[in-house]
């Protein structure tokens, strides 16, 4: 095909432009990721250069700091909002494109993530997936152009990447795991490779260590936390043991792979890797997969690493008869299902759920934009009403993953020119911490005798409304008596 390179082109294009037109906060870790990007940007540009490293050293929840610098140079460079979640997802596109450039892979890996509606979905929320996965390929490019450790630059690029990954987010060990096992056992035999295996070790060591260090109070609940089968967010709950190995549990994230890409799309992939089946990015995959589908959370963009490690086998259109319309009639069919399914937000956020059983062509449905309904909950004139209030503040939310959460109230706020922090209170039973003076709650009618008898009292007659399901809130605004 004559012009196949400009398909990736024509992909990121009708990305970046349906993905621009959306406005408001996204849901989840999102606006919270935002709010920490600009405490970092503020201090780097006010000169604070030590205050800077300080707070970006001690970035360990929800994700480790290195995946914050692209999000934080958006803003400085003037991104605001959802943009520069938009230019951090770019910069981390970039990446992955780079190494696919380096395994000379052409331009149908590509052509078919930008297709995805997986790739749409993270490259607006989140873009820290994304990053993870371009840290995930530039590693293990490198480790295959070492030649098994034995070509000491390519072996110390590889150290540094997996460090970077890493560094980025937590998922990525899964990732790692078998490759570095794999290439640690087979260097060791070898004594010219033994040095490279120690000095990549040490690269390792030298990057994480001081930051593990650092952040080991908060890191060793927060980790530990994730193994647990109580695990529970605004967005999900943990899974039993017997729930993870069931054929739906196991089955989950090829289920959300399929989503994205569609069977024709995960028929290709196999394809190509059935035809490489020693790669390095296979066993990388598989053995994320396994492992992610082990843990108490089911996430789907978890796996949006393994589909970029899968992705590059997609080239294999190159190789077959009348292949290269193939790939360009399976992408071309993602990119119009993504197209339609990013027209209008959601009114309810995405669901987890997936399944073998759904046909999923040309797209799922399953991933879509959902965007918190700040307006129904009155958050800005909720928040310049409190901020009028003397502090320290705090936010009473409840534990639902389709209300504002905290990330959207201190996103609002910061925009409001408020710089300090707010104590956040998660169960209604619960008396508010004994500094906090003025309160915004957010709760069903009833809840909020816990409130009184904890020496708070109404600054403002609440406002009553009902969110997109039915379910009766009120907004009130507390101050603790005199």
């Amino acid at each position: 095909m004559k012009f196949r390179f400009l398909l990736p082109i024509l992909a990121g294009v009708a990305m970046y432009v349906r993905l621009w037109s959306l406005d408001g906060p996204a849901w989840g870790d999102s606006p919270l990721l935002r709010v920490n990007a600009l405490r970092l940007a503020r201090a780097l540009s006010s000169g604070s250069f030590l205050s800077f490293l300080e707070a970006w050293a001690g970035m360990a929840q929800p994700h480790p700091p290195l995946g914050y610098l692209p999000l934080m140079f958006g803003e400085i460079l003037g991104f605001t909002g959802g943009h520069s979640r938009l230019f951090a997802s770019f910069c981390a596109l970039l990446l992955i494109a780079d190494a696919w450039r380096r395994q000379r892979r052409g331009p149908w890996p590509m052509f078919l993530l930008l297709s995805s509606s997986m790739c749409w979905q993270y490259s607006w929320e989140y873009g820290w997936d994304l990053a993870a996965a371009g840290c995930v390929l530039q590693a293990l490019h490198w480790a295959v152009a070492s030649e098994g450790l034995e070509n000491r630059r390519e072996s110390i690029l590889f150290g540094l990447w997996a460090a970077a990954g890493v560094l980025t987010k937590y998922t990525v060990p899964f990732y790692l795991l078998l490759p570095c096992l794999w290439l640690a056992w087979n260097a060791y035999r070898v004594p010219v490779r033994r040095g490279n295996l120690i000095i990549v070790a040490g690269i390792g060591l030298l990057l994480l260590l001081p930051w593990l260090l650092w952040n080991r109070a908060l890191l060793a609940p927060y980790i530990g936390g994730s193994f647990a089968e109580d695990t529970h967010t605004i967005t999900l709950n943990g899974r039993s043991w017997e729930e993870r190995l069931s054929p739906s549990g196991l089955l989950y994230y090829p289920a959300a792979l399929k989503d994205a890409v569609g069977w024709p799309g995960l028929a290709l992939l196999t394809l190509g890797f059935w035809q490489d089946r020693r790669s390095l990015f296979l066993l990388a995959a598989l053995g994320g997969l396994l492992g992610l589908s082990l843990m108490p959370a089911a996430v789907d963009r978890y796996a949006l690493t393994a589909l970029c490690l899968l992705m590059g086998s997609f080239s294999v259109v190159d190789r077959l008869p009348q292949g290269q319309l193939l790939g360009a009639v399976v992408g071309l069919g993602l990119l119009l299902g993504s197209w339609r399914s990013f027209a209008l937000p959601l009114p309810q956020p995405p669901s987890y759920q997936h399944s073998l059983a759904t046909l999923a062509w040309p797209i799922s449905g399953s991933y879509a934009p959902f965007q918190v309904e700040t307006e129904r909950f009155h958050v800005e004139e909720s928040l310049q009403n409190l901020l009028k209030m003397p502090g320290p503040y705090g936010l009473r939310l409840p534990f639902d993953g389709r209300l504002p959460d905290t990330g959207v109230y201190l996103e609002r706020a910061w925009e409001q020119g408020w710089r300090g922090d707010m104590e956040v209170q998660r169960d209604p039973q619960v008396p508010p911490a004994p500094e906090v003076q003025s309160l915004l709650s957010v709760a069903k009618p009833g809840d909020m005798a816990p409130l009184q008898e904890a020496g708070f009292v109404p600054a403002a007659p609440p406002i009553r409304l009902v969110s997109a399901d039915g379910t009766p809130w009120e907004v009130g605004m507390w101050r603790r008596s005199p």
